[in-house]
Parts: structure tokens; sequence; C-alpha cells
């Protein structure tokens, strides 16, 4: 009988020690099952696909227009007056085509991604040469007042527009709100700007008369400006369905930089006894944020 009970004894006992394990085990699955719902906030989303490549690439046409404001070229008057029945001549800008390309890296950890995106932009355009056709233009005087102390009004105008922008955005996000339908990510980053618009405008006579002279004026404008600093967006994808979707993204940025501004002008009169040249520039740079 001593060794029967013995034997019940530690049944017994494995009977409960298999039901404590079996509590402890629970215990710790479901403490782990919650550590995992806690942070299923901060965790990535989106399928891991063992086919997925690290690297991303991406290329985009851009076709505009560069519309540069306080750059008017004359006045377009018809009896040789500065009164406001004048027409102030704005440059055409012509539509051209420029591209943006990007690089992307995806880290492993907490799907982190890296990425660059540079865009190029150009835009020129230039005349024949204009006459007035009984009308006269008048120089807007954006050069050095020496020069442009009196008005002068010519029968032919030409005029030339340069723009040029490039900007170059490094910057690091990771998805957020990733859904079926939907995928939205903040990012932050670093954005350098470079911008540069040339404008020359050339107008001439061949004639004299009460009002106009023989001559030529030359204006030649140029403003640049380069910048650095730190930006901040947000990058969305809308899937439409059937692999179709809609990409939507905007940052802003603070820059810190050197702008510069350089202008000639050059004015030849006739005069009896030959021609009177006239030649004066400006030039100045400042360091500026935008």
């Amino acid at each position: 009988m001593s060794v029967k009970k013995l034997g019940l004894l530690f049944g017994l006992l494995g009977v409960f020690t298999g039901i404590f394990a079996g509590d402890d085990n629970s215990c710790r699955k479901e403490s782990k099952d919650k550590k995992l719902q806690d942070c299923s906030s901060l965790c990535f989303a989106g399928p891991y696909l063992e086919e997925d490549n690290s690297f991303s690439v991406m290329g985009a046409a851009i076709y505009g227009v560069a519309n540069a404001q306080g750059s008017e070229v004359s006045l377009y008057t018809s009896n040789g007056s500065l009164t406001p029945q004048g027409e102030i001549i704005e440059p055409y800008e012509e539509p051209s085509w420029g591209f943006k390309v990007g690089l992307g890296y995806r880290f492993s950890h907490d799907n982190w991604n890296l990425e660059g995106q540079y865009t190029w932009f150009k835009s020129t355009y230039s005349t024949n040469l204009n006459q007035g056709f009984g009308n006269l233009y008048t120089p807007m005087g954006y050069g050095v007042s020496v020069v442009n102390d009196n008005p002068y009004y010519f029968q032919n105008m030409e005029y030339g527009t340069y723009t040029m922008l490039q900007d170059l955005v490094v910057y690091l996000y990771r998805p957020t709100l990733y859904t079926a339908l939907l995928e939205i990510s903040p990012y932050f980053g670093l954005d350098y700007i470079n911008t540069i618009r040339r404008l020359t405008i050339s107008l001439s006579n061949d004639i004299t008369n009460s009002i106009i002279y023989q001559g030529f004026y030359r204006e030649y404008d140029k403003m640049q400006f380069w910048g650095v600093g730190p930006m901040a967006g947000i990058s969305s994808n809308w899937y439409l369905g059937y692999d179709l979707g809609i990409y939507a993204d905007g940052y802003f940025a603070v820059t810190y930089g050197c702008s510069r501004y350089y202008s000639q002008t050059y004015i030849t009169r006739q005069i009896p006894g030959g021609q009177d040249p006239l030649n004066a520039t400006i030039s100045n740079t400042l360091y500026q944020y935008a």
C-alpha cells in the first residue's frame, strides 16, 4: 500500500506540474502577443516579398512654362509719350521640356527609405526683329539711371530670355499609413536649388525725326540664386485598381544661399560730328533666405 500511495503521489505532482507549466506558457504567449500589438503601429504594414529589390528608380518628363515677374521689356506707345495709353510688353515665355530622375534605397531595418530626386528645366526664347509700324518702343529702364535718364524711343525691338531651374532633394521616409488603396508617407531631408534668369533687350533706329534718333540700345540682366536648407513633405499613392494609381507629392523647404544680380546698359546715339556711346553696369551680391 505504501508503494501504491507513493506512485499516486508522484502522479498527482506530475499533473499539477503540467497544469502550472501550461499556465506559464499561456501567460508568456499572451505577453508576447500584447507586446506585438502595442508596437504594431511602429511596424511596416506592407507585404515583405522575397523578390523585392532594395533599390528603386524613377523618371518623369516635365513640360511647362517659366513665367518670371518684373521682367517687362518695353513700353509700346503711339505718340512717343509716357502716358497711361502705352502698352507694357512682357516677354513671351516658350513652353519647354525638362526631366526629373530619382534613386532610392530601402534599409532592412523597419523599412526606412533613403531617396534622392533631381529636377532640371530650361526655357529659352528669342524674337525676330519687331517693327513698330508707326508706334514706338520705349525701354522700361531697369538699368542704370545715368544711361536711362531721359526717355528714348525706337522703332525696332528684339529680345531673348533664358531660364534655368535645378533642384536636388535628399530625404528619408518610412511608410506610415499603408492600406490596399492608399499609402501616405511623411518625409524630411535637405533641399538644394539653383535658378538662373537672363533677359536681353535690343532696340534700334535707322532714321531720325523730331522724336527719335539714330541709335542702338541694349540691356542685359542676369539674376542667379542658389540655396540649401531643410525640407519636409508628404508623399501619397492613391490606388484606383487595375494597376492604376495617382501619385501626389508636396514639400516645403527653407533655403539659405547667395543671390547675384548683374545688369549692363549700353546706348549709342547719333550726334553732330559722330556718335555718343554710353555704357554702365550694376553688380551686387547678397545672402538671403528663400
